[in-house]
This record gives structure tokens, sequence and C-alpha cells, in this order.
């Protein structure tokens, strides 16, 4: 539906049988529509009300690595999330909670993470399986980005997706000096690449 006017716009909701509130920007939980036990999650961008008279949400999806193109890896978190460009209209009966969808820092330095607790540090362009940012500097003892789940250490790669769908590590170092031209110590400056556009089987 096509908000055309200011009195379609709704300010908030409250989720049925809770007094939780939901305004735009916030994240909820969605009632899945293939009959499965998990709920998707997605954020709100507008609250409106139809020609006949319904309040629906208008929200943008969040995917789970392994409902990706590139899949789940080794490096992603068990709660970590995609933000896509995938837009949905949705009753707000669907709406079964909310959730909270942080940032990686911020989800890091959590002290409890909950059931409600999502992370997310990718967008998803679902069309073309492509990823922004298509690099993340990383921190990882296994040479992959930081996996919150799991210890870190401070090592970083640079990893391309190759035409043939395989794995290219190319090492990108940066040898910097501290406090002193005689100082031997050194950083290690990777990052990790997404596959790009054209990797994606047609």
């Amino acid at each position: 539906m096509a908000i055309t006017t200011p009195m379609d716009i709704v300010s908030y909701i409250t989720i049925r049988g809770t007094n939780k509130v939901v305004r735009v920007g916030d994240c909820v939980l969605i009632r899945p529509s293939d009959g499965s036990d998990r709920a998707r999650v997605a954020r709100v961008e507008l609250i409106g009300r139809d020609d006949n008279n319904n309040v629906n949400v208008h929200v943008m999806w969040y995917y789970r690595p392994e409902e990706s193109f590139a899949g789940r890896r080794q490096f992603h978190g068990a709660r970590e999330l995609f933000l896509s460009d995938q837009y949905s209209v949705q009753s707000v009966d669907n709406i079964q909670g909310k959730c909270n969808v942080h940032s990686l820092k911020n989800y890091t330095e959590l002290r409890n993470v909950n059931a409600w607790d999502y992370f997310s540090r990718f967008c998803y362009n679902v069309s073309t399986g492509t990823y922004t940012p298509d690099q993340v500097a990383v921190f990882c003892k296994c040479e992959l980005p930081q996996n919150p789940d799991e210890d870190n250490c401070s090592k970083k790669l640079k990893i391309y997706w190759s035409d043939s769908f395989a794995y290219m590590i190319q090492w990108q170092r940066t040898w910097t000096q501290r406090n002193s031209s005689s100082d031997k110590n050194a950083n290690e400056n990777r990052t990790y690449g997404y596959p790009p556009e054209q990797g994606k089987p047609m």
C-alpha cells in the first residue's frame, strides 16, 4: 500500500496481547509465512492504515547468513543478521514481539546476550547477492573476520572471491614503526572481502 496522505500515517502500534509499543525504527519479530518455528526479523520503516482501516507495518527484512547467497561462514556469529534491501508490508497481527539489532561493537559490549538480541555488520543486496561493506578489517586467531562467539587475536586477513568461486587469499601487510625507528614491532593490516557481484552464479 502506498502512503498518500498524512492521515494514513500511524505513529505507533501496540503488539496484540501485550503492552509493548512499536514505533518506526524498532526491530520486530514477524511470524513466518512458511509455517516454520523461527520468526523473521525486520526493521519497521513506516506504520500506516490502508483503505480498509487495517493497520500495517512497512518493514525492511533482515536475513540470516544461511539465507544469503554466500551462506553461513565460520566467522558468522550465532545471532548475526544482514540488513537486506527487501521491503514488505505486513499486518500488525503478524508481529510476535520486539527485538534489538545491535552493531557488532555494541553487541560485544553486552554483559548478557538475551534471546531478543542480535547484531548486524553487513547490508545484503538480495538481487545481486552482494554485501556492503565488501571488506572489513578483522581480528581473529582463525584468520577470519571476528566472530563474537569466539576468542579473537590480532590477525587480519584479506579474502577475495574468484570467478571460479574459490577463495584467493592475499596478505596485505603494513609495517609501522612504534615510538622509534628501532622498534621492531609491526602491525598486520588485513581485511575480509565478500564475493563481488560477478561471483554469483547465473
